[in-house]
C-alpha cells in the first residue's frame, strides 16, 4: 500500500496500515522509537478519514507547539486535497485560543488577547525594576540571596515566566503558593507569591483581556468540560490526531482528555523517550496519564529512517532511561555493527569544539560534496546557537541561525515607532 498520493510517499509497514484503516471513531495511543513513522501514519490516518467521507473541517491535528504545527499544515494540505475553512494543524494554545474566543464571543465580552513570551518576560522585567527600586527605598520582598543583580538577569526572568506558567497550570493560586512556602520554609516561593499576586493583578489592569499560554489552555479545558452544546469550536470537532504527544503539558493533557470526555475520539502520537520540554512542563509522566486514558497502546515497531547502527545505538540508548508508563515500543539491540556514521568526541573547551565542528562541516562540504544548505549543527540552547553562529563563521564556514531570533519588541528602532504611534493615538494633546 504506497501512500505517495496522501502526501506520505513510501508504502505504509503492517503496523501503520493497521492504524490508518482504524474506525473513525477509534481512539488510543500510538507510540514507536524514532524513525518508525509516527507523523507519516498520522497524515496518512488524516487523508484516510478524508477519504472514507469525514469532514476535513471536523479533523483537528493538534501539536504542543506553533513550530511544529507550522511544518505539519503543507504536508496535511497535500493530504487532504481539499480546501478547508482553518489550518488542518494547531497548536494546544492556538485550539485554547479558538474555544475561549468562541465562548467570549457568545457571552458578548471582551475577546481574549494573547500575551507572547516576549510580552511576558517585559510585564515581569518591568515589575522586578519596581522591586529593585523599592529596596532602595527600604521595602523589600525577595530573600537577600537573590540580589538585584541576579534578578536582573534574562535567564531570571525565564525561570520566574515558567514557574508561574506552572502554578496556572496546576491551579496553584498566590495564597496557595504563600502558604506551601511557609509550611516548606521556602523564603523564595513566599517571595514568588507575593510577585505573583502583583503580576495577575496588573495583566488584570491591561486594557484588553489579556491571557498567558498557561492560563488561556487552562481556561479552555473549564469551558470544554462545562460548557454547554454550541460552542461551534468544539461541536463539529469529531476526530482529534495530536503529533508529538510526548510534549504536551499537563494542560495539554487535560485538554485533550477534555476533548474525550465530550464524545471526541483522540489518537495520540509520540515517544516518550524523545521528550525535550521537561522546562515546559512536559514529563513522561503526562504521557502515561494520556496513554491510560486514552486506551489501548498501538506500536510501530519498524526503522523506516537510518542505519541499523544508528537503530541500534537508539535502541541502547533507551535502554538507559527510566521506564514511567508506556515502554512497549522498545525493543534489544540487533548487534549490528558500528558503520561510522555516529561519532562522540570528548573535547578539552569551547573553542577546540568550535574548530573541530567547522573541520568536519569543511570536510563534508569538499570531499563528500554536500552543499552548506544541507549541513546543519544542532545545539542545547539559544546561547549556543548564537555563539556558533559567530565562531564558525569566523572559521571561514558560512553560518545561519534558525532559531526564533530576537523579538520584535526588544528592537529599539521598533520600540521608538510604537511609542510614535501610540502617542498619534491619543485624542487629546495637552501643550
Amino acid at each position: 500500500m504506497t501512500q505517495g498520493g496522501s502526501g506520505v510517499g513510501f508504502a505504509l509497514d503492517e503496523a501503520q496500515r493497521a492504524v490508518v484503516d482504524l474506525p473513525a471513531g477509534a481512539g488510543g495511543v500510538v507510540v514507536g522509537a524514532p524513525g518508525t513513522g509516527k507523523t507519516a501514519t498520522l497524515i496518512a490516518r488524516v487523508a484516510a478519514l478524508v477519504a472514507r467521507g469525514v469532514d476535513p473541517d471536523a479533523i483537528l491535528v493538534l501539536t504542543p507547539s506553533r513550530q511544529t504545527a507550522t511544518a505539519l499544515r503543507d504536508r496535511l494540505a497535500l493530504a487532504i486535497g481539499r480546501a478547508t475553512s482553518g489550518p488542518p494543524a494547531r497548536s494546544v494554545a492556538s485550539f485554547a485560543f479558538q474555544i475561549v474566543r468562541a465562548a467570549a464571543v457568545i457571552a458578548d465580552a471582551d475577546p481574549p488577547q494573547l500575551l507572547t513570551g516576549g510580552d511576558e518576560d517585559q510585564l515581569i522585567a518591568d515589575l522586578l525594576d519596581g522591586d529593585a527600586q523599592d529596596e532602595l527605598d527600604g521595602r523589600g520582598r525577595w530573600p537577600d540571596w537573590l540580589s538585584p543583580a541576579i534578578r536582573g538577569t534574562k535567564g531570571f526572568r525565564t525561570e520566574v515566566r515558567l514557574f508561574i506558567a506552572e502554578c496556572t497550570t496546576l491551579g496553584i493560586e498566590p495564597d496557595a503558593l504563600r502558604a506551601l512556602g511557609v509550611r516548606h520554609g521556602l523564603d523564595a516561593w513566599v517571595a514568588l507569591a507575593s510577585f505573583f499576586a502583583e503580576y495577575l493583578e496588573v495583566r488584570a489592569g491591561m486594557r484588553g483581556a489579556h491571557r498567558d499560554a498557561a492560563g488561556l489552555v487552562r481556561e479552555a479545558v473549564g469551558l470544554v468540560r462545562t460548557a454547554p452544546p454550541g460552542l461551534g469550536a468544539l461541536d463539529r470537532i469529531q476526530a482529534l490526531l495530536v503529533d508529538d504527544a510526548q510534549e504536551l503539558t499537563l494542560g495539554g493533557v487535560e485538554l485533550v482528555e477534555a476533548c474525550v470526555a465530550r464524545g471526541v475520539a483522540a489518537l495520540a502520537f509520540g515517544d516518550p523517550d524523545v521528550g525535550s520540554g521537561a522546562f515546559r512542563g512536559a514529563t513522561p509522566e503526562n504521557f502515561a496519564r494520556l496513554a491510560a486514558g486514552l486506551g489501548e497502546v498501538r506500536v510501530l515497531g519498524r526503522a523506516h529512517r537510518g542505519t541499523p547502527a544508528q537503530t541500534d545505538l537508539v535502541r541502547r540508548v533507551t535502554q538507559r532511561v527510566g521506564a514511567v508508563g508506556v515502554v512497549a515500543h522498545r525493543h534489544p539491540a540487533s548487534g549490528a555493527e558500528a558503520d561510522g556514521s555516529v561519532r562522540a568526541l570528548a573535547l578539552r573547551s569551547p573553542a577546540e569544539e568550535f574548530d573541530v565542528i567547522a573541520r568536519l562541516l569543511r570536510e563534508r562540504h569538499i570531499h563528500d560534496g554536500v552543499p552548506w544548505r544541507d549541513c546543519a549543527v544542532i545545539a542545547h540552547d539559544s546561547r549556543q546557537v548564537s555563539a556558533l553562529e559567530a565562531e564558525l563563521a569566523a572559521r571561514e564556514v558560512p553560518a545561519r541561525s534558525s532559531g526564533p531570533g530576537r523579538a520584535l519588541g526588544a528592537l529599539a528602532p521598533v520600540r521608538d515607532l510604537l511609542r510614535l504611534i501610540e502617542l498619534a493615538g491619543r485624542e487629546e494633546w495637552t501643550v
